[in-house]
């Protein structure tokens, strides 16, 4: 029974499934004199807590400035493929 674990609402179940369900909680009780009860899994988000470190900033602001480099690089070659012609 430890691998069977349902952590869901058995009132959204097909009937079939909650049949089924059933039969192997009263499998369960008859071998182990117990039926666990398992509680549904909550979402946990991480609290804002987060602070930006250097290294994070430092990787942003070089991301950027590549990027800037790149389009300023693009503007260049038309200018000189303008004055080419």
């Amino acid at each position: 029974m430890k691998d069977i674990v349902f952590r869901g609402d058995k009132t959204k179940l097909s009937p079939h499934l909650q049949s089924i369900l059933n039969e192997l909680e009263k499998d369960s009780f008859e071998k182990t004199k117990n039926i666990p009860n398992f509680l549904p899994k909550k979402n946990y988000r991480e609290e804002n807590n987060y602070k930006e470190t250097f290294k994070d900033k430092l990787i942003k602001y070089l991301f950027f400035g590549f990027l800037i480099f790149i389009v300023l690089l693009i503007i260049l070659g038309f200018v000189k493929l303008i004055e080419w012609f």
